[in-house]
């Protein structure tokens, strides 16, 4: 299936699946938003320098975003590993209790 889309002040051809047709249609608006945004921002540029922007712009919140994920895994990695010996160490009062409750019984 061929799309054509419109991004910035061009027309460009995709090939692709029929099944991928709707998401690649949002992503190209989505990039032509931004492309028309950058436009509003920045005068005297051409269109592929708004592209190579926008690629760059995208890029970092990639970056972004995985750095956030990371940082929000490694939290709650610590969470679980704070409940894990919290628990190991309930386990062990919970003995430590009973020996004594045990040592108490036969006196």
């Amino acid at each position: 299936m061929i799309l054509e889309v419109l991004i910035g002040k061009n027309k460009y051809k995709l090939e692709c699946r029929p099944e991928e047709s709707e998401i690649i249609l949002d992503c190209a608006d989505r990039l032509d938003q931004r492309i028309k945004e950058l436009e509003e921002n920045i005068e005297n540029v051409s269109n592929s320098h708004l592209l190579v922007i926008a690629g760059l712009m995208l890029e970092q919140e990639l970056i972004q975003k995985n750095q956030e994920f990371i940082e929000e895994k490694k939290l709650l990695y610590t969470e679980d590993e704070l409940y894990e010996a919290m628990s190991e160490q309930m386990d062990n009062v919970s003995n430590y209790i009973e020996k004594i409750i045990t040592k108490i019984d036969k006196l």
